[in-house]
């Protein structure tokens, strides 16, 4: 399984108006539930979910990206992700005290975590590639940003 896979093509977003870190997370599940992924009806408990997660601690990993995520919600059917970038970049409490461009947001159904784990660590993994995170913020549109995403390696289920 893909980047591409978990993230539909509808939820990805190259331009984003949030300017908090709760802002950028309600873009980020909008974008699911505009792509028909998220059922509507749960997008406050998902918001709510993936804010309570952050509280435990940021996931701002570094390199301008974070990833703001959930494992085991009852509201997701599988796991998803949308993916965002911010020009002016926001405060997300990031381990490097940097201000976040780049919003990998993850989010998986009850069941085996696995997936989530290993989609975690590959997500992690992209703040050593010194090109990803720049060749994410240089794109200059959407085509470009599908581009770099396709040629992430896999999230690989064990």
């Amino acid at each position: 399984m893909t980047l591409l896979d978990i993230i539909p093509l509808e939820a990805i977003l190259p331009s984003m108006k949030a300017k908090t870190k709760e802002s950028a997370v309600e873009e980020l599940v909008d974008a699911l539930i505009r792509a028909k992924k998220l059922p509507a009806s749960s997008r406050d408990e998902v918001i709510r979910a993936v804010m309570k997660r952050e509280r435990l601690g940021s996931t701002g990993i570094g390199s301008g990206l974070a990833v703001p995520h959930v494992k085991q919600s009852p509201h997701v059917p599988k796991i998803m992700g949308a993916f965002g970038r911010v020009e002016d970049g926001i405060e997300f409490g990031a381990i490097d005290g940097e201000p976040v461009h780049l919003l990998f947001l993850l989010l998986s159904p009850p069941g085996d975590p696995s997936i989530h784990l290993e989609a975690l660590k590959m997500l992690s993994s992209l703040t050593r590639d010194e090109n990803f995170c720049k060749f994410l913020r240089a794109a200059e549109d959407l085509d470009r940003i599908v581009e770099t995403l396709s040629e992430v390696g896999e999230v690989s289920k064990r």
